[in-house]
């Protein structure tokens, strides 16, 4: 689909002084030339006199009078002739009139040269006088040359045989003529040569004026044309000389600001447009004469009064002396653009306070890993200024180890970028900074990618879970250790009896189980109060812990039983030995808040795997065998046998 050329054209003023020379060197001609034509009638009178051809032939007056009317007829042509030339009309009108002054210049000069014949004048001079007239009246219309000098030779010919007869006469009157036809002629020579000279420089002005003609007339069309292009263009281009008045408006301006071109041309371009200059204007102007040209932004308004942003190139364009002529001004409509970067500004703006206000650091890669971005938390977790950071490889600023291993890991950014997907929140790892101690660290890596779909990037998303790893721990200890002594609960220590089995089975051991139960302790907790209880079973936790080896595992029940693992005896009797050690340790008095406490316990012991397969059984019987020991009284120790289980349920019912 093409588009239509407006018809549109910039008007192309030709300059006034060539119409008005024109004129004038046609008024000069005509008055030139009818000065030419009064000489006839002065010297046909002259010759006349001379002659006295009037008193000896009456009727040749009338010729004569014919004669000079055909003449005068002929030069009148020959004048329009040329005046018409000069008007550059048809060639039609050119032959035409011609062929007319030819004919009554033939016609007048044959009847003057009849007439004398016809009456018999002695006078040949004025006969050749006559065809002189009629043939280089002729010739000088068949030229086609409107010369003046051509004119002044046709008289100076014609006077030469009237000097002629004048000389042959002789007398006063004869020389006195002659004199006076040499004066004439002496008068017609300058009058030729300095018409020639200005026949001449005529020509050349004619030809500099054509010249002058064809330059802008194709100036014209080259400006019709360009004004066309500019009118095809969007962007808005006006022209404005050194005053600032706009000279050329396109269609493009007429669009952007709603002002049609008729009244935009002549206006002042910075009030008609409301400039806001973000640059001093006359900065602007300095750098325009210096530079030639200028690059900005500038704020426009409409015809409706709406703000504009506009990119604006200025152009100078000088004469051909290079004096400054007029500046060229392209705009272009950036205030989509502008709110876009402003709305991309806002949007990046906050992006960064989100960023720089999380507590998950944040490492932005490009496509060749090297980094782009941190936040304020990545920076103080790696040790690295954003400053020093940018442009280096990841690897150099986020290097992780493995939390079991201590040994370095891919990093994960390689890895994003093999898979092409976000790559899950992985732990057990440790993040090394750049000064410091390291960290353990939970990182997600991500992929950025661009509107076509391809991976420009990678974003790193990493946090310190250093306070999260010790909740985690403490949430595991407290959930297998008891609240109160820290000592292993029955679930974690059935998990080591497990272990401590499974360990005995191929090292062909045993495990011992001793089961505790303090004797006195519910008459203290009562009287004392609970706080004195709960000190007490701390300070009996501790010397319990400190009979056994740091392979065996003490545990709290709950109440005042407690149950000892002790793993890899060789033989029974191993734990007989830790029994009776445990019972004088808890006998010692215990020196609580000024009250010096004393307490016994009894214990059963149940061996692995004599009396038990698993820690239920083991822990089952070790009670029977405690029940046992306290029936013997307190302060003793009973290992566990079959015929136990017979008296258990009596046995439960003795008070501890």
């Amino acid at each position: 689909m093409t588009s239509a050329v407006p018809s549109r054209t910039p008007r192309v003023s030709v300059p006034p002084h060539s119409q008005e020379s024109r004129a004038q060197a046609n008024a000069d001609l005509s008055a030139r030339m009818l000065r030419g034509v009064y000489s006839y009638p002065l010297m046909m009178s002259v010759l006349a006199v001379a002659t006295d051809s009037f008193q000896q032939h009456p009727r040749l007056m009338w010729s004569t009078t014919l004669v000079l009317a055909g003449a005068l007829v002929a030069r009148l042509g020959l004048i329009i002739g040329s005046h018409y030339l000069y008007a550059s009309r048809p060639v039609l009108w050119r032959g035409l009139l011609t062929l007319t002054v030819i004919i009554i210049g033939v016609c007048c000069g044959g009847l003057h040269a009849c007439f004398a014949i016809l009456y018999g004048i002695e006078s040949w001079p004025f006969l050749i006088s006559a065809i002189w007239i009629a043939g280089l009246t002729a010739g000088g219309c068949i030229t086609f040359v409107p010369s003046m000098a051509l004119v002044y030779w046709h008289l100076f010919l014609m006077e030469l045989p009237i000097f002629l007869v004048s000389l042959r006469r002789g007398g006063i009157r004869g020389n006195t003529f002659a004199l006076t036809i040499v004066f004439f002629i002496a008068f017609l020579i300058v009058q030729c040569r300095r018409l020639h000279a200005a026949y001449w420089q005529g020509l050349a002005d004619r030809a500099l004026e054509k010249e002058r003609r064809r330059e802008l007339e194709a100036q014209a069309a080259v400006l019709a044309e360009q004004a066309a292009l500019l009118d095809l263009a969007h962007d808005a281009i006006l022209v404005r000389d050194m005053e600032g008045r706009i000279l050329f408006w396109n269609r493009g301006a007429e669009t952007m600001y709603g002002w049609p071109a008729e009244q935009a041309l002549g206006k002042i371009c910075f009030q008609l447009l409301k400039t806001e200059f973000l640059q001093p204007i006359n900065e602007i102007d300095v750098q325009v004469l210096e530079q030639g040209h200028w690059e900005g932004e500038l704020i426009h308004y409409t015809r409706d009064g709406v703000s504009v942003s506009v990119a604006s190139r200025l152009v100078l364009q000088r004469d051909i002396k290079g004096a400054p002529m007029r500046i060229l001004i392209i705009t272009n409509d950036i205030t989509e653009r502008k709110q876009a970067e402003q709305a991309l500004f806002v949007e990046k703006e906050r992006a960064q306070v989100t960023l720089s206000s999380i507590g998950d650091a944040v490492i932005c890669t490009d496509i060749s890993s090297h980094i782009t971005f941190l936040n304020h938390a990545a920076e103080k977790m790696a040790g690295w200024s954003s400053q020093d950071a940018v442009g280096q490889p990841i690897a150099n600023v986020f290097r992780i180890l493995d939390a079991t291993s201590r040994e370095a890991i891919p990093n994960p950014i390689e890895m994003e970028f093999g898979l092409n997907r976000t790559v899950r929140p992985l732990s057990n790892r440790l993040l090394s900074p750049r000064h410091g101690i390291e960290i353990p660290i939970e990182d997600s890596v991500s992929p950025i990618h661009d509107r076509e779909g391809q991976v420009t990037g990678a974003v790193v998303v990493f946090r310190d879970v250093t306070a999260a790893r010790t909740m985690a721990l403490q949430m595991v200890h407290l959930a297998q250790h008891d609240f109160l002594t820290g000592l292993p609960n029955r679930m974690l220590l059935t998990d080591r009896i497990n272990q401590a089995t499974n360990m005995a089975l191929r090292h062909k051991k045993k495990v011992a189980i001793l089961f505790l139960d303090l004797d006195g302790f519910k008459h203290i907790n009562d009287t004392l109060g609970h706080p004195i209880g709960d000190k007490l079973l701390q300070s009996i936790a501790k010397r319990l812990v400190d009979c056994a080896r740091d392979s065996d595992t003490v545990s709290r029940q709950g109440g005042d039983e407690f149950v000892v693992l002790l793993s890899e005896v060789e033989r029974s009797e191993d734990a007989a030995i830790t029994a009776r050690r445990m019972l004088q340790a808890v006998a010692q008095p215990h020196s609580i808040d000024q009250h010096d406490l004393h307490v016994t316990t009894s214990i059963g012991v149940s061996v692995y795997p004599d009396d038990g397969p698993d820690p239920e059984t083991l822990i089952k019987n070790a009670d029977a065998a405690m029940y046992k020991a306290k029936r013997n009284g307190s302060q003793s120790y009973q290992f566990f046998n079959s015929a136990m289980n017979i008296g258990t349920v009596e046995g439960q019912s003795t008070p501890r």
